[in-house]
């Protein structure tokens, strides 16, 4: 997501960083991987690993051996985030 810098946004700025800094760090199958921090002319942003597919929606109507399969995923990544 990207965002242009307002006058006084220092703290979002430094919370946005952090926040991207912290992400970083996570190493998982799970978990998409952050590459790197960017600024250019007042919009910050993030790059990150390029993944092919789709996303949690392509599961509407899938057999529930499929859903649980999906969150069982994401429930491993989020353990280990947190």
């Amino acid at each position: 997501m990207a965002r242009r810098l307002a006058e006084g946004d220092e703290i979002f700025v430094e919370r946005f960083f952090s926040e991207a800094r912290a992400a970083a760090a996570l190493v998982h199958p799970n978990i998409v991987r952050c590459h790197d921090l960017h600024t250019d002319d007042g919009l910050n942003f993030i790059s990150m690993q390029y993944l092919d597919g789709g996303d949690l929606s392509a599961l509407r109507g899938a057999a529930f051996q499929e859903i649980v399969r999906a969150v069982l995923m994401l429930c491993d990544a989020l353990d280990y985030a947190h």
